[in-house]
């Protein structure tokens, strides 16, 4: 018998959680079922996450560091800097190891080394211009009470009754009856000309929050990226914000049990969700994604269908399907982690979360088609490996 995984059984119903950060709030927006699932299911549940994604951790981390005072600059910062992330990286591969994720070691390896160095780079620059701000203020870090004489505080936790809002704000600044809350952000955080919506969503809660401890002040919202950018926030903003919380708490009252399927949302942001394999709506609805050539958006790579042959021994990196939307598939240079694919019988139905095509994603028209042939090793130059790939077994 193969020891692939099974796809996970679905609850019937589930329990919202009474708070909600604003990152799941933000997920709550697109779909609120993966903002509920996001919250409760550990680790293990989910899809495997994207390598750049852990970088990002381990970079805001070094900034964070930084900014309380826990890095030690003797010498040249810098140096001093690069010291303390290798040690953060050596920490983090040893967990990624422990949690069956080796394959992501070393971590500077999952991306290509222009775009790591870049990140890396920007990174450090953050945290030597956060050192220097935080120095005279990080021995003030307190609770937000009262009212505190100006301040700059890192990594200050605000949270909201009314709003069941907790958060922590990376960067938190008081100058007399102005507040300016600052995100800092190591990897993309545009769209086209713009800051990207998640990105802007997730400042104006925290501008929520913001308004909510420090009534009658003045709130700010920065984004610190490649430079520290603005965005906008007054009462239009405000307003809307309020709205859009108001509409996703009528959705998810807190503490109450909701039906997975009645809340969840099929569409653009289930290429990102890393729980989309418990959501019953995706299973059942992705194969018409994957026969739709004018859906609007592009959903995630996946694919799920029965085997059409045996896999033989010679080449059991290989599975060809019959997808269920009634096509013809073939997964290439798959590895052995994922269960003995050549022990599965032919109508075994198999799902693959989180592959990468396999040539062009687009018709003649210029349209997305869904690919019929996807790999997960790199098998040319410049091609990377589909990371977050998971298996599964059907039911």
């Amino acid at each position: 018998m193969s020891d692939v995984a099974r796809l996970p059984w679905v609850a019937g119903q589930i329990r919202v959680p009474n708070w909600l950060t604003p990152t799941q709030m933000g997920r709550a927006l697109a779909c609120p079922l993966s903002a509920i699932l996001g919250s409760t299911l550990e680790t293990d549940d989910r899809l495997p996450p994207d390598p750049r994604a852990i970088l990002g951790t381990v970079l805001h981390k070094v900034v964070e560091d930084s900014a309380m005072g826990r890095v030690t600059f003797q010498g040249r910062p810098r140096e001093a800097l690069r010291h303390h992330l290798d040690r953060l990286l050596a920490d983090q591969e040893k967990r990624l190891r422990e949690i069956g994720l080796g394959r992501y070691v070393p971590l500077r390896s999952t991306q290509h080394y222009t775009e790591y160095l870049e990140r890396v780079n920007r990174a450090l620059r953050q945290a030597e211009s956060f050192a220097r701000e935080a120095a005279p203020h990080v021995a003030e870090r307190t609770a937000l009470r009262g009212q505190p004489a100006d301040r700059a505080v890192p990594e200050q936790k605000v949270a909201s009754e009314s709003l069941r809002l907790v958060g922590r704000v990376d960067w938190w600044e008081e100058h007399g009856d102005e507040v300016k809350v600052r995100d800092l952000k190591t990897g993309v955080v545009r769209e086209g000309d713009r800051i990207a919506r998640h990105v802007e969503f997730q400042l104006r809660l925290y501008g929520l929050l913001a308004v909510e401890a420090r009534p009658g002040k003045r709130v700010r919202l920065f984004v610190d990226h490649e430079g520290t950018e603005e965005l906008p926030w007054g009462d239009a903003e405000e307003a809307e914000t309020r709205a859009q919380v108001a509409a996703i708490r009528r959705d998810l009252p807190s503490g109450q049990v909701v039906d997975p399927t009645a809340v969840a949302q099929v569409g653009e942001a289930c290429r990102w969700c890393d729980v989309r394999h418990h959501c019953v709506r995706y299973r059942t609805e992705a194969p018409r994604l994957w026969t739709t050539t004018d859906l609007g958006f592009v959903p995630p790579q996946d694919i799920a269908g029965d085997i059409t042959e045996a896999v033989l021994q010679k080449d059991p990196t290989t599975v060809r399907l019959r997808d269920l939307g009634g096509r013809h598939v073939t997964i290439a240079a798959l590895q052995a982690l994922h269960g003995d694919f050549w022990l599965l019988p032919p109508t075994t139905q198999l799902w693959f979360f989180g592959l990468e095509p396999r040539g062009s994603t687009k018709d003649p028209d210029g349209r997305y088609r869904h690919p019929t042939n996807f790999r997960e090793l790199a098998m040319g130059p410049g091609e990377r490996p589909a990371w977050r790939l998971r298996v599964l077994r059907g039911l």
